[in-house]
């Protein structure tokens, strides 16, 4: 992710200052003075993305870290007297303003360039779609840094979306996807609690979330709430 955004932030530097030095070279000193600015900017985007998309994920691969930690309660723990609140971890919250940003950097790099799809008919139209979806994630990850999930005695509620009483649970799974040997990606891929019903059908599936003592206090509630102890599972992919 880093890589990426930092490499096409340069390659619109790059650009930008090839064609402002061509203007230069015809004289048109009027219209490489703008590429030129256009260039500073793509090359301080590169420098800002890179530095701070590095800090972020040192936060994300500690939280990472932590949340790797938790692990199912070996024996029944009393549960807390009142509700556990969690929130998304924010390598969730993160990618999803990742996505935004590649929206937006598409619409602004077609408004600029409308010559990369062709004609003008075809490309603004195409950045002004891009541009609503930046809106439209935008607008979803500012709510899922302020939505909550919240589980008690009675139940959980994830994220005022979904509700589900521990009687109707028979069986929660702590399931850990694996790259397999085929894949091209290693370790750890994925890690979500499934609350399944007594007929095997899923209730609600939750992905890890934070802060990670939070996350743990629930984890160790659960068997206390359901009666059933949380189960270990790992798949492949």
């Amino acid at each position: 992710m880093r890589t990426g955004y930092t490499f096409l932030f340069f390659l619109w530097g790059a650009v930008m200052l090839a064609l402002a030095v061509v203007q230069l070279i015809k004289g048109k000193v009027s219209e490489a003075v703008p590429l030129g600015v256009m260039a500073l900017i793509g090359f301080l985007l590169a420098f800002g993305t890179w530095s701070l998309i590095g800090r972020q994920q040192r936060v994300w691969e500690e939280e990472k870290r932590q949340m790797a930690a938790v692990k199912p309660p070996v024996k029944v723990i009393p549960p807390p007297a009142g509700p556990i609140e969690m929130r998304r971890t924010s390598a969730s919250i993160g990618d999803t303003w990742m996505w935004a940003i590649g929206f937006f950097c598409s619409a602004v790099g077609l408004a600029l360039f409308p010559d990369v799809l062709w004609t003008r008919w075809l490309a603004y139209p195409v950045a002004a779609v891009f541009l609503v979806l930046a809106a439209g994630v935008t607008y979803i990850a500012v709510g899922q840094r302020n939505q909550r999930c919240v589980a008690d005695a009675n139940g959980v509620d994830a994220w005022g979306l979904e509700q589900v009483a521990w009687k109707d649970v028979a069986s929660v799974t702590l399931v850990e996807e694996r790259a397999g040997a085929r894949s091209r990606r290693v370790g750890v891929l994925n890690r979500y609690l499934l609350l399944q019903s007594q007929a095997g059908e899923e209730l609600l599936k939750l992905e890890e979330m934070a802060p990670p003592e939070e996350y743990r206090r629930f984890l160790d509630a659960i068997p206390a709430w359901t009666g059933r102890p949380v189960q270990q599972k790992t798949v492949l992919r």
